[in-house]
């Protein structure tokens, strides 16, 4: 079995050198971005870990090997060092709802796959399920604003309808970027 690639950067016991976390991050991690402007001006060469433009709420892959294609500020993006970001294309063979009003959240029988709770205005959300029965496919739940941990997203099931088997669970998204997939029962007693 092999170690973790960030276990092999840092090792306990031994001084991290702030080269190599830097190479690994941008090796590795996709890093966040507000919006285009801000990756025009940045300089992000190396990052091969890609980026996240929040405006856009997509992802963005680095191609080291294009010198050509303008930046729309949409589909492509050149930072600073004339890097070219391209957008990753997102799976349509699932839906998904932002939410970005306050209140609570109800999810109907025909919602969309994925719900993502990203409120203009941060604050914790409660998020109602429609009856089990009613519903023939998972629901996700999503923290898209990543502020879970001081604004929890609590989930509340149907009246008497099991959650991971137990009868009025609620389930807590409590820890930031936080998400939770419920399938309902093919009994139709509630979710796990």
């Amino acid at each position: 079995m092999t170690a973790s690639p960030i276990d092999l950067v840092i090792v306990d016991g031994v001084a991290v050198s702030k080269a190599a976390l830097r190479s690994y991050e941008k090796d590795r991690a996709r890093i966040k971005l507000g919006n285009p402007t801000e990756v025009r001006n940045t300089k992000l060469s190396g990052q091969f870990g890609g980026i996240y433009v929040r405006s856009l709420q997509n992802n963005f892959d680095l191609d080291a090997g294009d010198t050509t294609t303008p930046d729309d500020g949409v589909n492509c993006i050149i930072d600073l060092d004339g890097n070219r970001f391209k957008k990753v294309p997102i799976d349509t063979s699932t839906t998904q709802r932002l939410v970005v009003a306050s209140g609570a959240v109800t999810v109907s029988a025909d919602d969309a796959d994925i719900v993502v709770i990203d409120k203009t205005v941060a604050a914790a959300t409660t998020v109602n399920l429609p009856p089990a029965a009613d519903r023939t496919k998972a629901v996700k739940i999503v923290d898209g604003k990543g502020d879970a941990n001081t604004n929890n997203i609590t989930i509340v099931p149907q009246s008497g309808e099991k959650v991971f088997g137990t009868v009025d669970y609620t389930p807590i998204i409590d820890g930031n970027g936080g998400q939770i997939t419920l399938t309902p029962r093919a009994d139709g007693t509630g979710w796990f």
